[in-house]
């Protein structure tokens, strides 16, 4: 049996009273002049494992607070500063994270089915193993972040910026990916299967192994994308205004070499 962690007297009190708005407010006010006095005064709001179901805390400043396992969902966070939040194994099916910062925030294992992020800043946060089925991410900032063994099945990823960012393993079924910018992105291994690419930026992206089964390439550029081979390229959909890794125009045929990038 997982041991529970350990919290403070103080800290088990105010856990078990949080549905006190009150309660709530005295942890966010405590936290923002820790913050503001980087840590100088005030206190770090720990709300790991707190129960914030359907709570208010849109504008709220949360940089570098402990929401581990807190039960987040349908939470309306719309505009938060989680800015290197951690945000472990939260539970934040259904809520609203419209432009929230989440920059550098750890959200390894985190629920966010259903969850809205568009427009978030997650620029080098932490989803590995995250379950995001059916999730907004249009027009968010997913550059350099770490998506290992992501769950996207259906998520909306649509002109979101996932340049450098890594989902090796990364579950992205029927996604929709349409102008998106991946630019160096790692797709290793990646199951890509019926996921719109249509006009998305894949220059110098990394598919070794990826399934690209009926995935929609139409008006892509995949120009000088690395480990992509033929079979890959048949699977999917290609088509005259899609820019093949060689540089040249598709549709792809099959024999061609156009799955290499030009030396």
């Amino acid at each position: 049996m997982k041991k529970p962690p350990t919290r403070s007297p103080e800290t088990t009190t105010l856990v078990a009273h949080l549905r006190d708005a009150g309660s709530l407010r005295e942890v966010l006010e405590a936290h923002r002049e820790w913050v503001q006095t980087k840590g100088d005064r005030g206190t770090r709001a720990d709300l790991a494992g707190a129960d914030l179901l359907q709570f208010d805390l849109s504008a709220a400043l949360l940089r570098g607070a402990v929401l581990s396992e807190a039960c987040l969902r349908g939470a309306c966070l719309n505009d938060a500063d989680l800015t290197d939040a951690v945000l472990v194994a939260a539970a934040l099916g259904g809520a609203s994270l419209k432009n929230a910062l989440l920059q550098g925030a750890d959200l390894m294992r985190a629920d966010l089915e259903g969850a809205t992020l568009a427009g978030a800043n997650l620029w080098k946060a932490v989803l590995s193993h995250v379950n995001a089925r059916l999730a907004n991410f249009t027009e968010a900032d997913l550059s350099g972040a770490r998506l290992h063994r992501a769950e996207l099945r259906h998520a909306d990823l649509q002109k979101s910026n996932l340049q450098g960012a890594s989902l090796r393993r990364a579950v992205l079924k029927s996604a929709n990916c349409v102008l998106a910018d991946l630019s160096g992105a790692d797709l290793e291994e990646a199951d890509l299967e019926l996921c719109d690419f249509s006009g998305a930026m894949l220059q110098n992206v990394r598919w070794g192994s990826a399934n690209l089964t009926r995935s929609n390439l139409a008006s892509a550029n995949l120009r000088g994308g690395h480990d992509l081979t033929g079979s890959q390229l048949a699977a999917s959909l290609t088509t005259r205004t899609t820019i093949l890794p060689d540089g040249s125009k598709g549709p792809y045929r099959p024999g061609s070499g156009a799955e290499r990038p030009r030396s």
